[in-house]
């Protein structure tokens, strides 16, 4: 179904549907060949107060506060802005649920950012708080108010209302970029890739991730299950989780390498093709504690059962040679204080050269998130618990750090 700009008019198979919701219950209000007549229907229907009976048969939804409800043993997250109920993700626990609500309130419903605190779109100066958003590359300007109270009443309204713009903006306007139906399901944010359909008046997110190759697997799980998330193998990633995706794996292409430092010593546990292979034999990894000796062999039985492997294993730690990252090595980039830009990669390391060997903090796909770890480890004054791995004591001096 096609969200058109008309208010409650959507295109479905060549007919013009009005629909709208009235007291919890979403109603169709006729189905028309033209968009001229629906538009003369819906203003006529408007003009009487949208009569309607409600039907016994269709029952209110159980809520858990503003913004979350339950349907079939899932806690939904939502938020309607204008006609449509955008679902953000839906958990087995409230806590879940509770959480991304957090979230979202504190980014005005804005996909993207995870950053608590900040009233965004308002600033304040000179005792008034303003409203500004970006738009085309320009700032649009929404008014001056005295109180952040009268700022942030002002900013919800117009969230709630796209911002006064047409139902085509709807998707950028929180934070959907690159969406399109055809081209299968995938879109951007400014920090992950995730999955979208829109179904009616309702926007689905199915998850948040990191590695496209992954956001793929799920995507074609769901197209072939009919969107039954209960018959997926993968896991989606939720959008107030860490998406633990490469936890100890590393992408030199065109393999991923496990890696993972134990008594003082980086240790490869092999090299795959596919990064599914990896994140199983990861997994299987942690759940032993890293004790590969005595659980080889159940690895082996796995990847024979699987029939799809393509990986080979190399337990034996790095001594002087550490293959991948030597070749991490090669190219790194400067972008801040401690923190640098891999481009085989396209990732940002931080790093800290502590008694002479350079320790690594972090990997990120996102600098702001690099950005972060850097903060929370100079408040931990670089405590050797973050420390993600070790690299080779070859390493050139960074900078004089």
């Amino acid at each position: 179904m096609i969200p058109l700009n008309e208010e409650y008019i959507f295109k479905e198979n060549n007919e013009f549907i009005i629909r709208k919701e009235i007291n919890g219950d979403l109603l169709d209000f006729g189905h028309f060949n033209s968009l001229d007549e629906a538009i003369e229907k819906r203003d006529e229907l408007a003009d009487d107060g949208w009569p309607y009976i409600r039907k016994e048969s269709l029952k209110r939804k159980k809520r858990f506060g503003k913004y979350i409800y339950l349907e079939n043993n899932k806690y939904v997250v939502s938020r309607k802005i204008k006609n449509f109920e955008i679902i953000y993700g839906k958990y087995g626990h409230l806590k879940d649920a509770q959480s991304l609500k957090r979230i979202l309130i504190d980014n005005a419903w804005y996909i993207g950012y995870r950053k608590r605190g900040d009233y965004r779109y308002i600033s304040k100066s000179q005792k008034r708080y303003s409203i500004a958003k970006h738009v085309n590359n320009k700032s649009r300007y929404f008014g001056s108010f005295s109180t952040l109270a009268d700022a942030l009443n002002r900013r919800d309204e117009l969230i709630n209302n796209n911002w006064d713009m047409p139902n085509d903006t709807l998707l950028e306007n929180i934070g959907v970029y690159h969406w399109n139906e055809e081209e299968a399901y995938i879109a951007e944010t400014v920090a992950d890739i995730t999955i979208l359909r829109i179904v009616g008046n309702k926007i689905i997110f199915y998850g948040f991730y990191r590695d496209i190759e992954y956001a793929l697997n799920i995507r074609d799980q769901l197209i072939e299950n009919d969107w039954d998330v209960s018959k997926l193998d993968l896991e989606i990633i939720p959008y107030n989780r860490k998406d633990v995706t490469f936890d100890y794996i590393k992408n030199f292409y065109p393999y991923y390498y496990i890696n993972k430092e134990i008594d003082g010593r980086l240790k490869n546990f092999g090299e795959y093709t596919l990064l599914e292979d990896a994140i199983l034999i990861r997994n299987e990894l942690i759940k032993n504690n890293w004790d590969y000796t005595s659980y080889l062999q159940n690895i082996f039985e796995k990847s024979s059962e699987r029939n799809t492997m393509t990986f080979k294993f190399d337990f034996n730690p790095y001594d002087d040679k550490d293959t991948t990252q030597n070749k991490a090595n090669e190219d790194f980039e400067k972008f801040d204080e401690n923190i640098y830009y891999l481009s085989n990669t396209d990732m940002y390391y931080v790093r800290k050269e502590i008694d002479g060997v350079v320790k690594v903090f972090g990997v990120f796909q996102d600098m702001f998130d690099a950005i972060d770890r850097r903060l929370e480890c100079i408040k931990n004054n670089w405590n050797p618990d973050m420390i993600q791995y070790i690299e080779p004591k070859d390493e050139p001096d960074l900078d004089g750090e």
